[in-house]
């Protein structure tokens, strides 16, 4: 019998007090001093002011939000010098992925002592002391950062780096579906989609075992069925909870088994230009996964059953009708204009790309990439 864990993630609270259970829990672990991470969106409705309101006296805090797209060294390293020079015993990320993923490598550094390149692609050992505590509220449901040791960052040459490890997990994961509700209907589908892949990667790769598939499959039940209503009815809180739930099931999913092919695409095509996780997730899915599908094994059809296709066959259509109905557009950004199919190979063959697509159940050989990145160049599939 294979043995495999089902690692301890961080608690997790659904609240529709988000704010107040943050400053509560640093409240209670006598911190002092806190730096908050938030998406400059956060920041324009004025979530950062009633955050400081209701620090009051009891937390000094620190604002940094000079960050767009997914986090870059750079600007992750003024936010450590910032926490250091705040002398920060606290992190909160709020906002999408990137904040996230900022929040706990700025608490990975400020516990170990270090600047980010110490840590990047497991250069060095992550600190064990959780000296620095980490709290994460994320605003859109998707990205599973909140349930994942694993914390992408755009390298200076633009490809993607990794810091990762369960010693970058937040402390508290705080899940409030009334921060997510502004969040526009087309952002609502990106993020949804990257919650659902996820899940089907976690569910099929080779990595996959049963305690992956627990959650993975919750994930896939919940995307299936609030994923539209969430795009449709934005308002509804309870919608609205669900998703925040997939994508954590899907990110502690991941967290134990990683991701495969179509986050290889994804990670690549933000490589080439700037373009939505979610989105390029989406495509990148939607191109790969007739191939994928063809190795036809026991837990992809599983998988399928958990997405409501009783036929293995039958889901690249069903998930392309699925994505249409999420009026989702198959074009790449305009941004994209002077890159070539060519150019997302290259990168697919780079270094750092080859742990997601060992981790796909059947091994996809330099013409099966090619093939990918001549479907997501395909000015056809683009303009319908």
């Amino acid at each position: 019998m294979d043995e495999f864990v089902i690692n301890a993630a961080s608690p997790a609270i659904v609240t529709n007090q988000g704010l107040e259970q943050a400053v509560s829990f640093f409240s209670e672990q006598t911190c002092r001093h806190l730096l908050v991470l938030a998406d400059p969106y956060m920041v324009q409705i004025g979530l950062a002011d009633a955050l400081k309101k209701l620090a009051g006296t009891k937390l000094s805090v620190t604002l940094f939000s000079d960050f767009q797209g997914e986090p870059k060294i750079g600007p992750t390293q003024k936010a450590v010098d910032l926490a250091r020079a705040a002398g920060a015993d606290a992190v909160l990320g709020i906002g999408g992925g990137s904040a996230l993923d900022m929040a706990k490598i700025v608490k990975t550094c400020l516990n170990g002592g270090q600047d980010v390149s110490h840590y990047l692609m497991q250069a060095n050992p992550l600190p064990e002391n959780r000296d620095v505590l980490c709290v994460v509220i994320p605003t859109t449901a998707g990205t599973g950062s909140e349930a994942s040791g694993t914390n992408i960052i755009t390298l200076e040459n633009g490809h993607k780096g990794w810091v990762w490890g369960p010693q970058t997990k937040p402390d508290l994961v705080i899940l409030d579906p009334g921060l997510t509700v502004s969040l526009p209907p087309d952002l609502t589908a990106w993020t949804g989609m990257d919650a659902l892949v996820h899940a089907f990667e976690a569910a099929t790769n080779h990595y996959t075992h049963p305690g992956a598939q627990l959650y993975a499959h919750e994930a896939l039940r919940i995307c299936r069925t609030s994923l539209p209503l969430a795009v449709q009815v934005p308002e509804s809180l309870s919608v609205r909870r669900d998703m925040l739930l997939a994508s954590y099931y899907a990110g502690r999913a991941i967290d134990m088994v990683s991701c495969s092919i179509a986050h290889a695409l994804s990670h690549a095509l933000a490589s080439l230009g700037p373009i939505h996780h979610g989105l390029a997730t989406a495509l990148g899915f939607e191109a790969s996964l007739p191939f994928v599908v063809a190795a036809d094994t026991n837990n992809m059809r599983s998988a399928a059953r958990a997405f409501g296709v009783f036929h293995l066959a039958d889901l690249p259509d069903i998930v392309s009708g699925f994505m249409t109905e999420l009026n989702i557009s198959r074009a790449l950004p305009p941004a994209f204009a002077d890159k070539t199919a060519d150019d997302l190979l290259a990168v697919l063959l780079a270094e750092e790309m080859q742990p997601m697509r060992q981790a796909c159940r059947v091994w996809a050989e330099e013409a099966d990439l090619a093939s990918f990145a001549a479907t997501l160049f395909d000015p056809e599939r683009a303009a319908a």
